[in-house]
């Protein structure tokens, strides 16, 4: 809206400020879902637990398919994995399900197994 003669049409600019619709919510504006108060502990400890079996599972030297308690899909590995790797992938796998809770805890385990495999296919 410009003013060009020097008059203002009031209306119209009620219209432009207060009228319009609001634009759509996207992820800085949307509010964090609400999850368990430990929520943030569980997906710690679990993650953790995930890479110590792998890391434990690779110095008894088993590589190839590793089982992981809490998860019904094993990791295959075809190469060994470092303790930085695996930290790095936790650490980015951490972040996400910050902002995106699993609702269902039980299911961490799981979903770290099949980050962590998608990870390691390329």
């Amino acid at each position: 809206m410009a003013v060009m003669d020097g008059s203002l049409d009031m209306s119209a600019l009620r219209g432009v400020l207060y009228d319009r619709q609001a634009p759509p919510p996207n992820l800085s504006t949307q509010s964090m879902p609400v999850s368990d108060a430990n929520y943030l502990t569980v997906l710690d400890s679990t993650t953790r637990q995930v890479v110590d079996q792998i890391l434990k599972e690779q110095e008894k030297g088993s590589f190839g398919t590793i089982s992981i308690p809490g998860s019904s899909q094993p990791i295959s590995l075809d190469r060994p994995v470092t303790h930085i790797e695996l930290n790095k992938l936790r650490r980015q796998f951490m972040n996400y399900s910050k902002t995106h809770p699993i609702k269902d805890t039980s299911k961490i385990s799981a979903n770290f197994v099949m980050f962590i495999t998608n990870e390691f296919q390329d």
